[in-house]
């Protein structure tokens, strides 16, 4: 039978996308933010306009304009002015609520003249209501991010790696080791701000969630999808999601005989050259093949 991954399509998302427009005219950068909120409501995205806060979005809006001052303009010419702009979304209830928001706001802006460069950011929010059932959940998380820190550090944008808005796991590997309550995980943590890439500053919240900061600034929707699954897939990973049907185990390729008989005894049978299925044994290297093939050896 088939597997298939099954999405978390349902995890609260919150989602953060940092960039710089040029300003044009005698305005400022909160006429940009105006002007920015204006085009998106016009074209059915609910947008505002504030200055940087950390707020809930207003009731009533899918998006919000804000200003942020960390955020550089590129310098390739003088006398152009940039408005420092941080796009956040309102929680989204699920992934379904994202594909409506956020692919049309992302090419509006880029529309509209937005750029990202090594000063920007995109931050993903993920509800995390697994520490009121189990706070090993937590544990989970860190040690998974742990020890893919580097892996994803690997798939974005050099600047990222050594950036102080979105700092790597601490070196030490047992940081909650025996963390089984909200207290002491509250007291392992009270050393990390909100600037780690894994932000887990909000877990004590009344509404407890989690945000990564690892991704650079980024206005490409595929690019903006295929991260927001990956994350999704590695939360959903910490607190024992499976994939259908696997239990959690990795699909390989076997021989039904190697399977019954084990590798060995299959060979004495003569029933190790039949076709393979799914189940254990990785494919043969292409190029492997072709060479025994152009020797003329079989397998």
């Amino acid at each position: 039978m088939a597997l298939s991954a099954q999405l978390d399509r349902t995890r609260k998302i919150g989602a953060e996308y940092e960039c710089a427009i040029p300003i044009i005219g005698a305005g400022d950068g909160r006429a940009v933010q105006d002007t920015v909120a204006n085009i998106l409501s016009n074209n059915g995205i609910r947008a505002c306009s504030r200055p940087y806060q950390h707020s809930p979005i207003p009731t009533g809006c899918d998006i919000c304009i804000e200003q942020d001052s960390s955020i550089t303009g590129e310098q390739r010419y003088q006398g152009v002015r940039w408005a420092q702009i941080e796009v956040k979304t309102r929680i989204l209830d699920g992934i379904d609520d994202w594909e409506r928001v956020v692919p049309p706001t992302l090419e509006i802006l880029r529309y509209c003249g937005a750029r990202v460069n090594t000063s920007t950011g995109h931050h993903l929010h993920f509800g995390f209501d697994e520490i009121n059932d189990d706070v090993r959940h937590v544990r989970s998380l860190w040690n998974l991010f742990h020890r893919f820190d580097a892996v994803l550090f690997g798939l974005l944008a050099p600047s990222r790696r050594n950036n102080t808005y979105c700092r790597p796991m601490p070196s030490g590997t047992k940081l909650l080791h025996g963390a089984n309550s909200k207290r002491e995980l509250r007291r392992r943590l009270s050393g990390y701000d909100r600037y780690q890439a894994l932000n887990l500053t909000h877990l004590f919240d009344d509404a407890p969630h989690i945000e990564l900061r690892h991704h650079h600034g980024t206005l490409d929707v595929t690019k903006a999808r295929m991260w927001l699954r990956l994350s999704l897939a590695l939360v959903r990973h910490s607190v024992g999601g499976q994939s259908n049907g696997t239990q959690g185990k990795r699909q390989v390729w076997q021989s039904p005989e190697i399977s019954k008989f084990g590798r060995s005894e299959a060979s004495r049978h003569g029933r190790g050259n039949r076709k393979l299925r799914p189940v254990d044994q990785p494919a043969q290297n292409p190029c492997d093949v072709f060479q025994r093939r152009k020797r003329g050896e079989r397998g």
